[in-house]
């Protein structure tokens, strides 16, 4: 039998392999970070490490799914970031989890703990200022925790108010902005607007109704705003259909919080991936397609109660053709 003690020493030795291959490597670069949530010890997880990220996505490291959450950190220490501290331990009910802290004096107290393993630096960040805001080009990360829910620590880093307000509703315990996340440059509208009118074969099959064919869209021309749905600015979002007969629907937009084009693909009974396209359009552009298993109406059951996002399976690497 799997245990829970034998999961946390086999998540610890993978995370230190990698970490410690992934300390070895220097750029200096804007990265993102990708949350994880694992339904068998209920915790979440965020990393920014490529290694980490490919590990977890192809199931090498068993048990995670993403949330569908992403934003920007830097992955090298420059002028005004601070470095935020890693620490992982096992040491309550046997469960694995993982702290993130930008503070120095948090960091400092931790690694005197002998609870806690201290992993190195996870990556450079800003720290908000005085009022705990973090400026018209960067987002607040707020910092959760869930008081020690199922016998263990675990903490949440969300840049979304509904995920924070749901959170606490549920008993998580908030700790203010824990650091701010950049972000991207440009205009979304305008950002946007490279989408419209556009065709892409895509690398991997649209859930729709009737194959004709399942991996071909074309965006509508036209821009639409939605100035409810973001809290820094109106979302821009293109409409597509599918090429030929299919049921596929769904809009591309410009998201500012994890710097990439962002497809949501659905068919009329609701199942849904979402396709990728980091910093780049066409012609042909690497994308990563996740799997939805989660939506509005049908949560993972062991988080319907405390930590409704959406949540897809890992990231399927590929290349888009525009047409």
């Amino acid at each position: 039998m799997f245990t829970k003690r034998m999961l946390a020493a086999a998540l610890l030795a993978a995370f230190t392999i990698l970490a410690g291959a992934f300390s070895q490597q220097v750029r200096a670069d804007v990265v993102r970070a990708v949350e994880y949530y694992h339904s068998g010890i209920d915790h979440l997880f965020v990393t920014a490490n490529p290694l980490e990220i490919d590990a977890l996505d192809s199931g090498t490291v068993d048990g995670w799914l993403r949330t569908g959450q992403r934003f920007r950190v830097d992955d090298a220490p420059a002028a005004g970031l601070e470095p935020v501290c890693r620490f992982f331990t096992s040491a309550y009910a046997g469960k694995a989890t993982h702290f993130f802290t930008a503070s120095a004096s948090e960091c400092e107290g931790l690694k005197a703990a002998s609870d806690w393993v201290y992993e190195g630096v996870a990556f450079y960040v800003r720290l908000p200022d005085a009022a705990g805001t973090c400026g018209a080009d960067a987002v607040a990360v707020n910092r959760l925790f869930n008081g020690g829910q199922g016998g263990a620590p675990n903490h949440a880093y969300t840049v979304y108010d509904g995920t924070r307000e749901m959170l606490a509703r549920s008993g998580w315990i908030p700790e203010g902005v824990a650091f701010c996340a950049p972000l991207a440059p440009g205009n979304s509208i305008v950002n946007t607007q490279a989408l419209a009118g556009s065709e892409w074969n895509l690398p991997r099959d649209l859930p729709t109704d009737d194959v004709i064919p399942a991996n071909q869209i074309k965006f509508q021309s036209t821009v639409r705003l939605d100035a409810s749905s973001n809290a820094h600015e109106p979302v821009a979002y293109v409409p597509f259909q599918a090429r030929g007969d299919g049921f596929a629907y769904g809009s591309g937009t410009w998201d500012p919080i994890a710097g990439s084009y962002s497809v949501m693909v659905s068919d009329r009974f609701g199942l849904g991936k979402e396709v990728t396209f980091d910093d780049a359009i066409g012609p042909n552009v690497p994308v990563c397609t996740m799997h939805k298993v989660g939506g509005a109406a049908g949560w993972n059951p062991s988080i319907a109660t405390h930590y409704p996002v959406e949540l897809f399976t890992g990231c399927e690497p590929g290349l888009a053709h525009r047409l």
